[in-house]
């Protein structure tokens, strides 16, 4: 039973079935400048290690205007797939507002009605059935959980002594770093690399459901979300 619910989830109630899938070369370009945009930041780190501090060689002003470029297209058609999906969710549902972002408290609210809906039909629509149905994709998920090649916390504890030692090594054993012009210039640069990581992290984290359910582990990614779906339709559930 659990199967034909997550199949109707799939089907007939995710955001991707009831927007995104009528607009759906326009998310792929938007996924694919997203990836786009992530290596062209790791060119721009990777080509400035070898003349650090010197950060603007030829590879690295390539590799900056490329990701200025993929930058400008990521922006672009997020913006357009927003102002494509907003009108889908307009015409379709009678959703309309002024918030920037298409998806809005009232498209959950249409979501959760829909898979509502449903398991009226599948007799499923009681707390206790849908506590249960909740407890059974949480054991999916936790069976099915891949964990992480490196701990973060490990990683960071191995990585954080080295760049240490590498900073110490360029402001105070580097021929290139004699004055305090020098050693400004060095933190300006490595200030803007900086930049450029927490840029494409804070993106990585702003869309980083919709990524996931697209390319990696989806069917564990629609397993949580529809969770989610099944607490809203839980706590929505009225039985007096």
């Amino acid at each position: 039973m659990k199967d034909d619910v997550l199949k109707y989830y799939e089907k007939s109630v995710r955001a991707y079935a009831l927007v995104m899938y009528k607009i759906k070369w326009n998310y792929r370009i938007f996924v694919v400048s997203f990836f786009c945009l992530i290596l062209s930041s790791v060119s721009i780190v990777v080509c400035s290690i070898p003349s650090f501090p010197k950060v603007w060689s030829l590879p690295v002003i390539i590799s900056f205007w490329t990701f200025v470029a993929i930058g400008i297209i990521f922006l672009t058609s997020y913006l357009f797939l927003n102002w494509r999906a907003k009108g889908i969710v307009r015409d379709k549902f009678g959703i309309s507002h002024n918030h920037f972002i298409w998806r809005t408290s009232e498209f959950d609210r249409k979501q959760v009605k829909l898979m509502s809906e449903y398991l009226v039909r599948s007799n499923l629509l009681t707390t206790k059935k849908v506590g249960q149905l909740i407890e059974l994709f949480r054991e999916d998920i936790k069976n099915n959980k891949a964990a992480p090649l490196i701990a973060p916390g490990i990683a960071l504890a191995f990585i954080t002594p080295s760049w240490v030692q590498y900073i110490n090594y360029v402001y105070t054993k580097n021929e290139d770093v004699k004055t305090v012009t020098d050693a400004q210039s060095v933190l300006m640069q490595t200030a803007f690399l900086a930049l450029i990581i927490v840029i494409v992290v804070s993106v990585i984290l702003r869309f980083k459901n919709e990524i996931a359910d697209l390319f990696f582990s989806e069917q564990l990614n629609r397993k949580k979300n529809l969770v989610s779906l099944l607490e809203d339709v839980r706590l929505a559930i009225n039985e007096d």
